[in-house]
């Protein structure tokens, strides 16, 4: 077999030396031919100021796939670039997906649905793994707050405090024990820096990321791969490769990466991952990023056509929709939006209902729609009124049901509504609770999530001041007792008074406005 050929076709895959073993005919000698094609790539790569474990310097080869990766990235960035000021604008980080999903490649064993209902009740976690993902939720709140702040040791090490805090080994020292283990099913083990190396690596990082003459896409794909060789904390080390391949993507534009969970993606195919990560460390690669590089901006890649195909199924579910309110036509105004709930005719029997003419507590949940009319139209001053309370009921739910932090915070917000201030800064909130600006920024945006505040439109010096939230998300029948539910129920069944089933329609008709609190 032609030996060139052999060579381009081995590069075309960008093969290890596990793999090449597989595509080479018999009577070739394979440690020969390995280092031959070793030399070759090394001759043409570009040499990082990084180093293994060995002290030598890591090194990268530009292949045929990551530039068409790359290209695709591009011209996602040229299709989406908009007039987004990073200095006003939050950019979110992490989907509330990533959050899950970071910890599940890391071994996590929480379902999604238990991590989604953790994370939407607001409340302290009961157990690690819940704890976990209320770390990333609070790193990735840091990371967007703190956005376009130089990447050091402290930057590192707060960030690693977050997202291990409340972990066995957590914190924001360094690893302080020599570390050999294996990342893969079959036995291998590797070999990672010594504790003594560990400041000198990560500052080598800094250094690197700080650097202006190189590819960002390359920079947050050898930062990931980079803190997985080195491992230079106890806990955390693959999250936070994560967070910050992701800051440093969208700190370079690419904010469309905010919308895709990349984390799910790894989990699809995390052996794939996995072996990436072990070619860095294999000694017989002699310290080849290009596997994990090339690895990483195919995830893009595939991260660009997930998004795309998210935005091409929510234009068909809206075509879909139009679509159908396209075959009902239009009613006079004034007339029901809907079909009326039938009751019986009104008699003389006084017999209880049967089963079959009940609507159970699970029909009103059915029946609830926003388009319910309601036969008056409330002043702005009751909608007021109403919000507030709202706002009211969520600020002392906080305050009742969550971590300490948010439960201080929740008590300040309260007094400022108590007060009448309806204004304050990330500084108010910082001095008021006796938390850092870092943590109270973090509180702010984890709010904002929620809808209990809103950006205002000015700024004192460079604090951007916020406000109480104007549009609280709608009340639904789940957040309502079941002894109110029964009893709309009973009044919409009524077969003795006409009165009481109108009153029954009444209120069932509120709901949606929240002009009947859980409360009452």
């Amino acid at each position: 077999m032609d030996r060139e050929k052999l060579f381009r076709q081995m590069d075309r895959q960008y093969s290890s030396k596990r793999d090449m073993i597989t595509r080479i005919p018999l009577g070739v000698q394979p440690d020969a031919l390995w280092q031959e094609l070793l030399n070759r790539r090394r001759s043409r790569s570009t040499v990082l100021p990084l180093y293994n474990c060995k002290g030598a310097p890591y090194w990268y080869v530009t292949t045929e796939k990551m530039v068409a990766a790359s290209e695709k990235i591009i011209e996602t960035l040229y299709d989406t670039e908009s007039d987004f000021d990073p200095y006003t604008d939050s950019v979110p980080i992490s989907p509330l997906e990533e959050v899950f999903y970071t910890s599940y490649v890391d071994g996590s064993q929480i379902t999604i649905q238990d991590a989604m209902n953790f994370l939407t009740d607001d409340r302290a976690p009961r157990d690690v793994e819940e704890q976990l993902i209320a770390n990333n939720r609070m790193a990735a709140g840091f990371a967007s707050g703190n956005l376009y702040r130089l990447v050091d040791e402290d930057y590192l090490s707060e960030l690693v405090g977050i997202l291990t805090d409340g972990m066995d080994e957590g914190g924001q020292d360094y690893r302080s024990f020599e570390l050999e283990e294996s990342l893969l099913e079959g036995g291998e083990v590797y070999e990672y820096p010594p504790p003594y190396a560990l400041p000198g690596r990560v500052g080598d990082l800094c250094g690197f990321l700080a650097s202006k003459d190189v590819h960002p896409l390359v920079k947050a794909a050898v930062a990931q791969g980079y803190i997985s060789a080195v491992r230079p904390f106890p806990e955390g080390n693959e999250r936070l490769g994560r967070i910050l391949s992701s800051v440093i993507l969208i700190r370079a534009g690419y904010t469309f990466f905010g919308e895709v969970s990349l984390s799910s993606l790894i989990a699809r195919k995390s052996y794939a991952y996995y072996e990436a990560v072990a070619n860095i460390l294999r000694e017989e690669n002699g310290g080849d990023l290009t596997y994990f590089i090339e690895y990483f901006l195919d995830l893009l890649s595939r991260a660009v056509d997930e998004r795309k195909l998210k935005a091409q199924r929510e234009e068909e579910s809206l075509r879909e929709s139009e679509s159908e309110l396209a075959r009902i036509p239009l009613i006079p105004p004034g007339e029901p939006q809907h079909e009326a709930v039938e009751h019986p005719e009104e008699s003389a029997v006084t017999n209880e209902p049967t089963d079959t003419q009940q609507i159970e507590i699970t029909d009103i949940e059915t029946l609830y729609t926003p388009e319910v009319p309601i036969d008056y139209t409330p002043t702005q001053i009751i909608d007021d009124e109403v919000g507030s309370l709202r706002l009211r009921d969520e600020l002392l739910t906080l305050a009742e049901n969550s971590s300490s932090r948010r439960q201080s915070c929740a008590r300040l917000l309260l007094s400022f509504l108590d007060k009448g201030i309806d204004s304050f800064t990330v500084d108010d909130i910082s001095s008021g609770c006796g938390i850092t600006l870092d943590q109270a920024g973090n509180l702010v945006n984890s709010l904002k999530d929620k809808g209990l505040i809103e950006s205002g439109d000015r700024r004192v010096g460079k604090m951007m001041v916020y406000r109480f939230g104007r549009d609280l998300p709608p009340l639904k029948p789940d957040d309502y007792s079941k002894e109110i539910l029964r009893t709309i129920s009973k009044l919409l069944n009524s077969h003795k008074s006409a009165k009481d089933r109108r009153i029954g329609e009444l209120i069932f008709s509120c709901i949606h406005k929240g002009l009947i609190t859980p409360a009452e």
